[in-house]
């Protein structure tokens, strides 16, 4: 049987978008790396020192068939992450090695402890690059574990020192979902992937998503993907012709695909 930490450590990175990308990973030697970047500009390659502050060697179940069936938590944890100065590997030797990565562009708080919990979960993903970007399925690829922190992983705005630009285009200090263990093709169409952070599971009325989209707006939250079924109803000013999805992205903003 696979423990939480096994399969937390046992994955060659954990993405936000892709592979190479905006990515985190974690080493069982107590290190491990983030990575921040948008096309040519990269801002974060830094490794950082963790530890878990509750027990990760519990066993977890990977094998049972969660195809076609909403996410599947596989276990929680609260992790300890102090990120470092010490560039990661890709960024030791090489054009790579000139980059003015770290503390370049982050304070001195950026590096500072800080304690996480989060959620490890199994299903069939996107990346939330993709579920942002509302791409198609079958243009995506899918992923066969999340990585949800209860914030990001990522230093915050006041602990940038430029923030203007590239980090406050992509506001990478919402990103706190991760996916890895890529799907083979023919899993695509077992089930829709589900989307980040669905604070309207089980929804079937208008007032009821009403209601929740109030509550959202009132605490002003941050930036979400939800997917709610309904039928043949007015929401606000938009109007469904039999059954489809109703996409909010953010509190203020409702459409539909």
């Amino acid at each position: 049987m696979a423990t939480l930490c096994s399969v937390l450590c046992g994955e060659p990175s954990w993405c936000w978008d892709m592979p190479g990308g905006n990515t985190i990973l974690f080493n069982e030697n107590g290190t491990g790396e983030l990575q921040c970047r948008n096309e040519f500009n990269i801002w974060i390659g830094a490794e950082f020192d963790w530890e878990d502050m509750e027990q990760l060697d519990s066993t977890i179940d990977l094998e049972s068939d969660t195809h076609g069936a909403k996410p599947q938590i596989l276990g929680e944890l609260t992790i300890k992450l102090t990120l470092t100065k010490r560039r990661g590997r890709q960024f030791r030797s090489g054009f790579l090695e000139q980059a003015q990565i770290n503390e370049s562009c982050l304070t001195e708080d950026a590096f500072q402890p800080k304690v996480y919990s989060a959620r490890l979960e199994k299903g069939i993903f996107t990346t939330p690059s993709d579920a942002k970007a509302k791409i198609d399925i079958e243009l995506t690829e899918n992923f066969a574990l999340r990585l949800v922190f209860d914030h990001s992983p990522y230093p915050a705005r006041p602990e940038w020192k430029e923030p203007e630009g590239g980090p406050d285009a992509n506001e990478f200090w919402y990103c706190k979902t991760f996916v890895a263990r890529e799907l083979p093709r023919d899993q695509k169409k077992a089930g829709r992937p589900a989307q980040e952070g669905n604070p309207a599971e089980g929804i079937s009325t208008v007032e009821e998503l009403n209601r929740v989209l109030k509550d959202l707006i009132a605490a002003e939250a941050a930036r979400f993907d939800v997917a709610v079924l309904i039928c043949g109803e007015v929401l606000n000013v938009v109007m469904l012709d039999g059954i489809g999805f109703v996409v909010v992205d953010t509190p203020l903003r409702v459409h539909w695909d």
